[in-house]
């Protein structure tokens, strides 16, 4: 992922905190995979890395970046009073945090990309009986891989969804 990192982003500094930042959605997937939780030392980390990243990742501005931190944390938590057990709180701070890191537009694809992902998991459980309409999965490993996927091919995707809407 550094490797991949560094053909994405040229500068060093924004190549070290984007690997910092994968490596911390890695850990959070495998964590919350495994217990169904996100701890809160690895949303403060987000938090921290969205802070540094303010200085080595000028591309996105602050109100950009602090609109993110509510542009999709809000609309879960208000989710998740109207239904319980909607969305688990570690979901909620891990969108609020990474926001920062990423910014409106890449927060918004991010969770356009855990929708698709994770919809499609919660079909093929149901298909295959694996799990009931009423049971629960961990999304957190779905909104990473779309923290992911924004990271690396979030504009494209946007500019090419933006073209779509100018024909």
């Amino acid at each position: 992922m550094s490797v991949l990192s560094y053909l994405f982003y040229e500068d060093w500094y924004t190549t070290i905190t984007v690997s910092g930042f994968i490596l911390l959605i890695t850990i959070i997937t495998i964590i919350d995979i495994a217990t169904m939780e996100i701890p809160n030392t690895f949303v403060i980390i987000a938090f921290v890395l969205g802070i540094i990243s303010i200085l080595t990742m000028p591309g996105t501005s602050l109100p950009s970046r602090i609109l993110g931190m509510f542009v999709v944390s809000v609309p879960l938590l208000l989710i998740t009073l109207l239904v319980p057990g909607a969305f688990g709180g570690g979901d909620i701070k891990l969108m609020a945090a990474c926001g920062l890191f990423l910014g409106t537009k890449l927060t918004l694809l991010s969770f356009a990309f855990a929708v698709l992902t994770g919809g499609l998991y919660g079909i093929w459980l149901l298909v295959m009986k694996k799990k009931s309409g009423k049971e629960h999965f961990a999304f957190g490993p779905f909104l990473c891989l779309g923290m992911a996927a924004a990271l690396f091919i979030g504009d494209r995707v946007w500019d090419w969804y933006a073209g779509l809407l100018y024909l």
